[in-house]
């Protein structure tokens, strides 16, 4: 599952939809790009406009004058024929008067032409002053300043564009990287958590290695009090011998008094660490509620970077649906850190009851060792005593198998609960590293961003 995701988060990254444009090469720390360069010359010898209708009039001149002498002849008189030939010389000076015009205004736009072609959209294409014929030059004069303003149009979105893209990427980045710094806290945690855990599991281990050491020794108790009532019935002759016995059991009883209160601190000691897990439990979750709203403004970013955002709205959704999976475990763990303060609770109460009547136990058996003492002339009554104290170490032996039931159970929840931390904590990580790949993403588009700028910066606006 943890594989499919990830692959899921690298085919959401902009660079594989991006690495493939040969156009964007200019990134950040490569050498800028050479300015625009002008529109190659046409292959072959160039000959320039001008020059061909001077040609052309030179040899539309000289078949006229080749053809005057025909023409005289032709022409009754010889001044028909000057008027012809001045007439002739006005239309060739006329039609080169507007063949050099003409050439003047290619010329220009020629000119114009080019500096389009550098880049340089900063100077208008000027036009002829409004006249009433229009021919194929004012046509392509008016495209051609078209052209340039739509071209400045372009350059200038272009640039506020690119513009845009930049402060978004710069935005997302560093919601990325304050992403990043929440998921390391909550890392943190859950390291501490994990490594509270096992000591928990630990504890709980030794604490019921120490109450089956108790039960049996309360075992081993019975059986001696039993032991001795038999011998106190048996033989009310041999009163010294019994008496040190029961001096004996007593101190053994005294030792298993002594461990009993150390169980109980211990069970009271992890009743106040139950209620530690509660609270790590509680940060948890708000750490998983911040980590939502933060990939809820990066998902509201990436939207608004429109297309080139498109790639983040789905990491920020993966993100989104980390921290929700987080929250959930979040709340099991809550669910488990309850049921165990709640058990934990009873242990503690059973606990209290065993020290209140270990405390009663005690007065009984120093009751019991000054009757004892006296076993001499009270025999019966020393036999009687040893009966009763039989019947109370039966009973205790029931309540320490009963607690032993108890500390196995304890000991499976604290299991139980070390498993689910070491889930979340995996899930932790495996939200780390989408934010790790949502930041590279971010500088991945702040790169291009910057390329783009570069590209446009070549264009000249004024």
């Amino acid at each position: 599952m943890a594989r499919a995701r990830d692959e899921r988060l690298q085919s959401t990254r902009p660079s594989a939809r991006w690495q493939d444009a040969p156009h964007l090469v200019a990134v950040r720390g490569r050498a800028a790009e050479p300015p625009l360069r002008p529109a190659p010359p046409a292959a072959g010898l160039t000959v320039s406009l001008q020059t061909k209708i001077l040609v052309s009039y030179f040899i539309v001149g000289g078949v006229l004058l080749f053809a005057v002498p025909l023409v005289q002849a032709w022409v009754a008189s010889r001044a028909a024929g000057v008027v012809i030939i001045l007439a002739l010389t006005l239309a060739l000076g006329q039609g080169l008067t507007l063949a050099i015009a003409r050439v003047a205004r290619v010329g220009r736009l020629k000119a114009s032409a080019v500096e389009i072609s550098r880049g340089d959209l900063s100077r208008a294409v000027v036009s002829e002053e409004q006249k009433a014929f229009h021919d194929e030059i004012d046509d392509l004069t008016e495209a051609i300043r078209t052209m340039q303003e739509n071209l400045r149009d372009l350059v200038s979105r272009i640039q506020r564009t690119a513009q845009s893209v930049s402060d978004s990427a710069n935005d997302l980045q560093t919601s990325a990287e304050d992403v990043n710094a929440s998921t390391d806290e909550v890392a943190s945690s859950m390291e501490k958590i994990a490594v509270g855990a096992g000591q928990q599991s630990d504890l709980v281990e030794r604490t019921s290695k120490v109450i089956g050491e108790i039960a049996a020794s309360i075992e081993r108790t019975a059986r001696s009090a039993e032991e001795a009532a038999r011998a106190s019935v048996e033989t009310s002759t041999s009163a010294a011998s019994g008496g040190e016995a029961a001096r004996l059991a007593g101190e053994k009883v005294k030792k298993v008094f002594a461990r009993i209160e150390a169980a109980s601190e211990q069970v009271f000691a992890f009743g106040e660490r139950t209620k530690e897990i509660s609270k790590i439990v509680e940060a948890i979750t708000q750490v998983a509620n911040q980590t939502n709203l933060l990939a809820l403004n990066a998902t509201i970013e990436a939207a608004r970077a429109g297309e080139y955002g498109r790639g983040f709205a789905v990491v920020a959704e993966e993100v989104r649906k980390l921290a929700e999976a987080a929250g959930r475990s979040a709340e099991q763990i809550s669910s488990l850190a309850t049921d165990i303060s709640g058990r934990a609770a009873k242990v503690v109460e059973t606990m209290k009851e065993s020290v209140a009547e270990l405390g009663d136990g005690r007065e009984d058996l120093n009751a019991i060792i000054r009757t004892l003492s006296d076993i001499a002339t009270i025999a019966a009554s020393g036999a009687e005593k040893v009966r009763v104290i039989s019947q109370d170490a039966r009973e205790q032996l029931n309540g320490s198998a009963d607690m032993v039931q108890a500390m196995d159970h304890i000991s499976d929840v604290a299991s139980s609960n070390a498993s689910a931390t070491e889930q979340v904590r995996k899930v932790t990580a495996e939200q780390i590293a989408a934010v790790s790949q949502m930041a590279s993403a971010a500088q991945e588009l702040t790169n291009l961003s910057v390329e783009l700028q570069t590209v446009v910066s070549r264009f000249r606006l004024g």
